[in-house]
């Protein structure tokens, strides 16, 4: 049968719309998951809705929760688009304008912050535009075991490639020990106990959401009795990230565990999420140590905000060279350079964690962006603080990552000194296969990526 002779396929008959006969799928069939049927038998089940379908169907849930954050007008995205972009920086310091206006369009202005998970198809009077390429479901699905391994991963070992093992070495926060609780608890979850294990991590999230509000508070009204001398405690950058990583933390278990009220609640909290982000990256604007993210040029990291309210311009300044500061305690730079990464690293994440489970809800999402971080292996890995600076001055091995580089890692570096942070991001960013013989030739051993992602 060729094309000039094809009906129409039968969901296309059905809505009334005009079907461009591809094969195997037509663009509303490929978009929507439907089941593209040609020919006069093919009649159309009925679907519960017109959300996305995929393998997973514990992730089914409905976004109608969600309908009053949703954007009136925001333009379909390409592939590159929707995952990509994942790193184009959209964060920066609110004391400073957002530069240029090539990655910035009038509708991301517009775009609230509150719509991190919320793209309804209802908006759109047109279908989206394929992607050149079909989206490999099956590292959608392995990105989300990933995230799990991850939560299992500091559970037995205290650390994960978001949460580095010195960050919470000295102090552990109340909100850390319970997430961490949670994740210990969930690890045992079985059909007889899922019940008080989700009870309890219901529990702990609530007790996380008054203890943001009452530490704003607090802090409110030490702003507001503070000395003209006064500076802000870098603890407070810390405390911020605690709260979102658990958070974070919530709503991997949440999003992804296969029970629709958690589901539900963990997307009406995406939000919240947000906003913390939010506060968390200004947090770590002012604290002066983005300056471990400069480029090559020795300009300031590359990250702009869409929330920026401030004219003042960013300040420039070169990357520190640890070794070279002979009066500051390596120790002492090494503890500020993880908990700048971690917050980076903790942003970027919290960015995929929504953007996959968006995906694979609705066959797109928009994606609000994120930010550069270090992918060196022997930086983040580093057991001492000697160690961290002696691979810090390794310059070229140090693997400042931003959306324009990530690719170029396949060329310029070797897999085994990338760590798993940014072998992950390149599984799911970029194409598989590619990034599966990078490892299998350049990985010291340690074998291919693959389906597992067994790195």
């Amino acid at each position: 049968m060729t094309t000039s002779r094809r009906k129409a396929c039968s969901w296309c008959i059905k809505a009334k719309r005009r079907c461009d006969l591809r094969l195997p799928q037509c663009r509303r069939c490929f978009v929507k998951g439907l089941d593209c049927r040609y020919g006069p038998r093919a009649e159309p089940e009925e679907h519960p809705g017109t959300d996305f379908l995929f393998a997973n169907s514990e992730l089914a849930f409905d976004f109608s929760s969600l309908n009053g954050l949703m954007p009136t007008d925001v333009p379909a995205l390409n592939e590159t688009d929707q995952l990509s972009r994942v790193f184009e920086p959209t964060l920066q310091d609110t004391s400073g304008p957002i530069q240029g206006d090539s990655t910035v369009t009038s509708a991301m202005l517009d775009y609230d912050s509150h719509t991190a998970l919320s793209l309804s198809e209802s908006s759109h009077q047109e279908d989206p535009p394929l992607p050149g390429g079909c989206f490999d479901a099956a590292v959608l699905h392995l990105y989300v075991d990933e995230l799990k391994r991850w939560l299992l991963q500091w559970v037995t070992k205290g650390t994960n490639p978001f949460i580095h093992p010195q960050l919470y070495y000295d102090y552990i926060p109340s909100e850390i020990l319970d997430a961490y609780s949670c994740c210990s608890i969930y690890s045992t979850k079985s059909a007889g106990n899922q019940r008080i294990v989700f009870r309890i991590i219901e529990e702990k999230v609530t007790a996380l959401l008054n203890t943001h509000h009452l530490h704003l508070h607090q802090q409110q009204q030490q702003q507001e009795q503070q000395t003209s001398n006064f500076t802000p405690s870098h603890l407070t950058l810390r405390r911020h990230l605690a709260h979102v990583q658990s958070l974070l933390i919530y709503q991997i278990i949440r999003l992804f565990g296969g029970d629709i009220r958690q589901q539900a609640l963990a997307e009406q909290q995406a939000p919240i999420l947000t906003t913390w982000l939010q506060e968390m990256w200004d947090s770590l604007m002012n604290s002066g140590l983005d300056i471990y993210y400069s480029d090559s040029n020795g300009t300031s990291s590359p990250s702009s905000s869409l929330f920026a309210a401030s004219g003042q311009p960013q300040k420039q300044q070169p990357q520190r060279d640890p070794l070279s500061l002979f009066s500051t305690p390596v120790t002492s730079l090494w503890k500020e350079w993880l908990v700048a990464e971690c917050a980076r690293r903790t942003l970027i994440t919290v960015r995929g964690v929504a953007g996959v489970y968006e995906t694979m809800k609705l066959g797109a999402a928009v994606c609000p962006g994120g930010t550069s971080f270090i992918a060196s292996s022997a930086v983040w890995e580093a057991p001492s603080a000697y160690c961290w600076a002696k691979a810090w001055r390794e310059r070229d091995k140090r693997y400042l990552v931003s959306m324009g580089t990530l690719q170029s890692l396949v060329c310029q570096a070797r897999a085994c000194d990338v760590d798993r942070f940014g072998k992950v991001l390149l599984m799911l960013l970029h194409h598989r296969e590619g990034v599966e013989r990078w490892i299998a030739e350049t990985g010291g051993g340690e074998g291919v990526f693959g389906l597992a992602l067994d790195i």
